[in-house]
């Protein structure tokens, strides 16, 4: 309803715990989903160590055999053979080095979509689950409450005819709908009662 303000929590003790422990339970779930998804993160990166050592070894490697190869390089007569050799096998440990970052670099997009999915679907899943609820409650409960205050009584009986459960209404009366179509005012009184202590709300009806 457009104007009208939120009451998320009830009125009425039991009602309004039942929603704490609710909201509570839904906040720890969340919690626990995003550090479930950081544990799936380091657990995932940490496959990606040995790739990163065999990347730095064999860059390590590569510098030092092209430091070789400009050394021998000066040698008379096999000097260039063995600097053609030994940059040969610079150019192969640069090809290890790069695999090895390139699968370091999988495993760590890897790491960030496993977090993502443990940390997000639960989460997800639980707020979707519950904050609809919750809102929907929320609208109500004011909504029902800007109309006791005004007066809505009438209307308010209505909806407790509607939503109310049979044994519920058989307590008002022995026939609240027909007490509610004469406008008797003590079964619309008592009606709208009801809806609020549905609602967990006061009622401030007389």
């Amino acid at each position: 309803m457009a104007g009208v303000d939120l009451k998320p929590y009830a009125d009425l003790p039991g009602m309004r715990a039942r929603q704490l422990l609710g909201d509570a339970c839904c906040l720890l779930w969340v919690l626990a989903s995003c550090w479930a998804g950081v544990l799936a993160h380091r657990v995932v990166s940490s496959l990606a160590e040995p790739a990163l050592h065999v990347a730095e070894g064999a860059g390590g490697l590569a510098d030092q055999l092209r430091d070789a190869a400009g050394t021998v390089g000066r040698i008379p007569l096999a000097g260039r053979e063995l600097e053609g050799a030994l940059s040969g096998a610079a150019s192969r440990a640069d090809s290890v080095a790069a695999a090895g970052q390139q699968q370091a670099e999988l495993v760590a997009d890897v790491a960030l979509l496993s977090a993502l999915a443990v940390a997000l679907v639960p989460s997800v899943l639980a707020l979707a689950l519950r904050v609809p609820r919750r809102l929907r409650y929320a609208r109500r409960a004011a909504a029902a409450e800007a109309l006791a205050r005004r007066g809505g009584a009438e209307l308010l009986a209505l909806r407790a005819l509607v939503g109310s459960p049979p044994e519920a209404l058989a307590r008002v009366g022995a026939d609240p709908l027909a007490g509610w179509r004469a406008g008797d005012p003590q079964v619309v009184c008592a009606l709208a009662a009801l809806e609020l202590r549905r609602l967990g709300l006061h009622s401030p009806l007389s």
